[in-house]
């Protein structure tokens, strides 16, 4: 069966949220991605749908299927903190998801979408930790592998755990902000074909492979910094 390399959280200029730290286009990241020899790409913009018909048929032309995707930020009840959350092979509905009862809702009616929870134990106030996860895991497909870890420190043990603990496929990304990131963090997709069900359901049976590696520390805090601050 074909195997294709992918990136399924990425963030570009268009993000409304974070343009100001994103140097490149979407349409600057599908020739990198080409030159890479990426198949697939999950756009995944912070509250923002920000896939364009335009961006997938650009994709195309280049071999490349580009999923549209959110990082939506949901709450329980109260916005008191955000919990960060990849929606996959969804419509710009999903910018109108505030709760985890939403996105429940939204699932009911979208049961192709694919759902991952991302760099839950990274901390800050974006990540969900094993309390959220597990309050609200019918709602996930995956747990992704954060690109945040060094040899010493790495939150993506516990993640894993939880992720062999409930059956969920444990998939890397980037969470891309810098190209010269994109090699980093990615998966290789099991899939019989690059037309969109078949990529969802390799992803949901968990046919991955992860190449990833850990970072140095300085690598870290400065992404972080140039990032966040």
């Amino acid at each position: 069966m074909p195997k294709y390399k992918a990136s399924l959280h990425i963030h570009a200029s268009e993000d409304h949220r974070e343009q100001h730290v994103i140097r490149y286009s979407v349409y600057e990241l599908i020739e990198h991605a080409h030159r890479k020899g990426f198949k697939v790409l999950a756009l995944t913009f912070h509250q923002h749908f920000g896939y364009k018909k335009v961006h997938g048929l650009y994709a195309q032309q280049k071999g490349i299927l580009l999923i549209p995707g959110i990082e939506a930020n949901l709450y329980n009840y109260k916005k008191d903190h955000e919990n960060h959350v990849l929606i996959l092979n969804c419509d710009q509905e999903v910018e109108k998801l505030e709760t985890f009862d939403d996105l429940r809702k939204y699932r009911k009616e979208h049961p192709e979408i694919f759902v991952i929870a991302p760099h839950i134990f990274s901390g800050f106030n974006m990540s969900m930790g094993k309390k959220k996860f597990e309050e609200h895991v019918d709602l996930f497909d995956a747990v992704e592998h954060s690109w945040v870890y060094t040899k010493r420190f790495n939150p993506n043990k516990k993640a894993e755990q939880i992720a062999r603990k409930y059956k969920k496929p444990f998939i890397a990304t980037a969470d891309l902000h810098n190209l010269k990131h994109f090699m980093q963090d990615y998966t290789i997709i099991d899939s019989p074909s690059l037309k969109m069900k078949d990529v969802i359901n390799s992803l949901k049976q968990g046919k991955i492979i992860n190449v990833t590696r850990p970072k140095k520390i300085l690598d870290l805090l400065h992404t972080a910094f140039i990032t966040y601050f």
